[in-house]
């Protein structure tokens, strides 16, 4: 019983893998096939980008590539080009800072510290290792 069921299963592959050489055998090559693509596009009888939406290419600018860079470059100077979806922020109003670096990172540290700088989601004053140190353990032992 299951040598018929065997004999089946190659039969059917035996027959599904001849059919499909008889069609690899009718096709074209590849070659054939990029060659026609080349000479259909060469004779303009094959759509190229989006047919249904092409613009409209017949009216012709009047400023030259230089011209239109030129002002695109002054619009954005002036802050008149958005940036951004919801703030327009132009360079003459950016925030800028008069301090360093090194400056900014020092006042941090210091900060951390000395405790000014909030930590946690409850927004406590503490330094995260403000639990560790031993003025807090020497305290909690006593009580």
């Amino acid at each position: 019983m299951n040598t018929n069921r065997y004999l089946a299963a190659w039969l059917a592959l035996f027959v599904s893998f001849t059919s499909s050489a008889q069609d690899a055998a009718s096709s074209p090559s590849r070659a054939e096939v990029k060659a026609q693509g080349q000479a259909a596009h060469r004779a303009g009888e094959t759509p190229v980008g989006d047919v249904q939406n092409k613009p409209d290419t017949s009216a012709k600018s009047a400023k030259s590539r230089s011209q239109v860079k030129a002002e695109t470059a002054s619009a954005g100077k002036a802050g008149q080009i958005p940036r951004g979806e919801l703030t327009q922020v132009t360079p003459a109003s950016a925030p800028s800072s008069k301090k360093t670096r090194a400056q900014v990172k020092a006042e941090g540290q210091s900060a951390a510290r000395a405790g000014e700088m909030q930590t946690g989601e409850m927004g406590t004053t503490r330094t995260p290792n403000a639990a560790n140190s031993p003025k807090t353990t020497a305290s909690s032992a006593s009580h």
